[in-house]
């Protein structure tokens, strides 16, 4: 589909869309769901057991519920929610705003303003931006945050974490810990079983 407005209602068990245009609302159901999608203004629902979107364009909200979400996304300006049991994310773009919700969590995130919030049994980030701001929520976080202010609120049984950075405002609620800051400044609240904290 190529357009200037491009609406589309799709429902089926395998499902390959290509968007191209300045408006594009998409509703997708179906069992494989595959788009593509490059516009000015996006707005797209899916929901599936297999989901894989590439999306690039200046405005994107995506919804997203399924078994297995693996999404590219970039843009200037992205607003996602993913709820699934398997979540690859990988975003590019200058705003960031994503809710993940799911069992399994692989996310990498560039960009100058990052805001990120997630949820779920195993979580493994890499961010990095200019301004980041994140909150976990989940049983084992592997987390790598590179970037000039990074504020984090994770309350989880497990954590690593590696921040290198000039402004952090932690904040760690967990049984075990491991972190290691590097940065100017640091403000850090650990509260916990075992904690194993490095800052330099």
């Amino acid at each position: 589909m190529r357009g200037d407005d491009v609406k589309a209602t799709m429902r089926g068990d395998d499902v390959k869309a290509t968007m191209r245009g300045d408006d594009v609302k998409a509703t997708m159901r179906g069992d494989d769901v595959k788009a593509t999608m490059i516009a000015n203004d996006m707005n797209a629902i899916m929901i599936g057991n297999d989901v894989k979107a590439t999306m690039r364009g200046d405005d994107v909200k995506a919804t997203m519920i399924g078994n297995e979400i693996k999404v590219t996304m970039i843009a200037n300006d992205m607003n996602a929610i993913m709820i699934g049991n398997d979540v690859k994310a990988t975003m590019r773009g200058n705003e960031m705003k994503a809710t993940t919700i799911c069992n399994d969590i692989k996310a990498t995130m560039r960009g100058d303003d990052v805001k990120a919030t997630m949820r779920g049994d195993d979580v493994k980030a890499t961010m990095r931006g200019n301004e980041m701001k994140a909150t976990t929520i989940c049983n084992d976080i592997n987390a790598t945050m590179i970037g000039n202010d990074v504020k984090a609120t994770m309350m989880c049984n497990e954590m690593k974490t590696t921040m290198i950075c000039n402004d952090i405002n932690a904040t760690m609620i967990g049984n075990e810990m491991k972190a290691t800051m590097i940065g100017n400044e640091m403000n850090g609240t650990t509260i916990g079983n075992t904690m194993k904290t490095t800052m330099i």
